[in-house]
């Protein structure tokens, strides 16, 4: 309405330094504080959700880049690694990164969540990483 330019970024799972478990229960922080503790990690279903996870520093540079990019202006980006990883998937790598004894403990799906537990993260992340010549640097193992 004004000629502003606005550019929507559609942003996956982040994670990094001084994110909180409280309220949310993320799935990284609150498994690794789990794991940590050597306490069940709750898998909602059979954890065959897959999620994308960028790192929050991977994410403020691409926040800035596609800022200051005219190219994008008016348009949807999608944000992420680009790569998926199953939430059990997950759940084991944090387990025996932290060297935990942590279990698994499968949980009835939560309320409001879809019981088909196979969705697949589909992100484009190939079109504005070429434009903006710009990948994840830290990787989840990182």
């Amino acid at each position: 309405e004004f000629g502003t330019d606005i550019t929507t970024l559609e942003v996956t799972h982040v994670y990094g330094p001084g994110q909180r478990v409280e309220p949310y229960h993320k799935a990284i922080p609150t498994f690794i504080m789990r794991a940590l503790k050597d306490e069940f990690l709750d898998i909602y279903g059979f954890g065959q959700k897959y999620m994308d996870c960028t790192y929050v520093e991977d994410l403020a540079t691409a926040i800035r880049l596609s800022a200051e990019s005219p190219v994008f202006s008016g348009k949807v980006l999608q944000i992420g690694s680009g790569e998926g990883l199953k939430v059990v998937d997950l759940a084991l790598k944090i387990v025996s990164l932290t060297n935990s004894k942590s279990s698994l403990r499968h949980c009835k799906m939560r309320h409001g969540e879809p019981d088909e537990d196979d969705s697949l993260v589909n992100i484009d992340v190939e079109s504005y990483q070429k434009l903006l010549d710009w990948k994840p640097t830290t990787k989840l193992d990182d």
